[in-house]
């Protein structure tokens, strides 16, 4: 495995860390609003993710 590729696994796993915290902020929100921000964050993230996913070193 080079070295992009575990530098990549590494990003992955800080990604779904802060998923997680998102996920976490988002019911702690009263504001709809806010939540529908974060779950924009959200999903934008995984799409990242997917991507990244795609790298094949």
């Amino acid at each position: 495995m080079g070295k992009a590729q575990n530098i990549i696994n590494s990003s992955m796993d800080s990604i779904h860390s802060t998923i997680n915290d998102l996920q976490n902020a988002m019911c702690c929100c009263e504001n709809s609003k806010n939540k529908k921000i974060i779950q924009s964050a959200i999903d934008s993230i995984n799409c990242a993710c997917s991507e990244l996913s795609k790298y094949e070193d």
